[in-house]
């Protein structure tokens, strides 16, 4: 009886240890520097829009196993702020945005990788790394899915970002830095592709 209660004893005190040690922060949806719902309308002194879709997929190399780490943010349904998943016992994290190139050489993946979540073209073009789909009075009908991996597809945006802080995704900052001659689409990997991820991950800020 005392070896079986010391058993579970050890069980129960690896994973009450393995949670306290757990780190995330969190992303939330913003639109011209205030929060927004998704999939509502939003009216603006200057503007009225509905954002339908956001999804991006982030990735961070884990400290010790030196491998890659990718998580999807959906935002489609989402009612809270998402968490990220960090490695434990860091400040900090370098965090990329789209999925690693080697990896996508290896084909298709499954969990967040798997092509069921609507982020592959396919096996030549690769993973969609950002997401971005809505309607505006302003910027009129968009639809933005930027990624790729081969050649000038290749993107190592990033920004970094600590456990417990709160980071805005503002999509009105981004949308209205994608050239006009784009015509609210782009559906296809290009040479300007890591350009557009940039202006993607330089919407994104820290709240206080």
């Amino acid at each position: 009886m005392g070896i079986i209660k010391l058993f579970w004893g050890s069980i129960i005190a690896f994973l009450l240890g393995s949670f306290a040690h757990a780190q995330t922060c969190q992303f939330s949806v913003y639109y011209a520097g205030k929060p927004y719902t998704m999939n509502t309308l939003k009216y603006l002194s200057d503007d009225t829009l509905m954002v339908l879709q956001l999804k991006c997929y982030v990735r961070y190399q884990e400290p010790k196993k030196k491998t890659w780490e990718h998580q999807l943010l959906d935002f489609y349904l989402a009612k809270a702020p998402l968490e990220l998943r960090l490695p434990k016992g860091v400040d900090s994290v370098q965090l990329f945005f789209g999925v690693d190139s080697a990896l996508q050489e290896k084909g298709i993946g499954t969990g967040d990788l798997d092509p069921k979540n609507n982020m592959y073209w396919g096996w030549f073009p690769g993973y969609i790394g950002v997401k971005v789909e809505g309607v505006s009075l302003k910027y009129g009908s968009f639809e933005y899915h930027l990624g790729g991996f081969r050649r000038f597809n290749s993107n190592q945006s990033f920004i970094w970002v600590k456990p417990k802080k709160h980071y805005a995704i503002d999509l009105e900052e981004f949308i209205s830095k994608i050239p006009t001659d784009k015509s609210g689409k782009i559906m296809s990997p290009g040479p300007n592709i890591p350009t557009f991820v940039d202006y993607f991950v330089q919407s994104i800020h820290e709240l206080d």
